[in-house]
């Protein structure tokens, strides 16, 4: 039997994310930035779970990687 509160699950699972970012100032007043967010999607998916706990699971959600780049400039 699942048991929901509100349309949502009993319990959610453990989760973590990697991200990282660099930057440098290319010349005075403009920089550069990379971002990389999460690095290691396995770690970083949503699991939810009935009051049963983790025999029943009712959702598993993968997020996946992003990355960007940025620059900027003062005047």
């Amino acid at each position: 039997m699942f048991e929901f509160s509100e349309g949502r699950p009993s319990f959610v699972g453990p989760r973590s994310q990697l991200d990282a970012q660099i930057g440098i100032d290319l010349a005075k007043g403009i920089a550069l930035s990379l971002q990389a967010q999460n690095l290691i999607p396995e770690d970083s998916a949503t699991t939810e779970y009935s009051a049963a706990g983790p025999i029943a699971l009712n959702s598993y959600a993968l997020s996946e990687r992003r990355f960007s780049i940025g620059v900027r400039a003062k005047f």
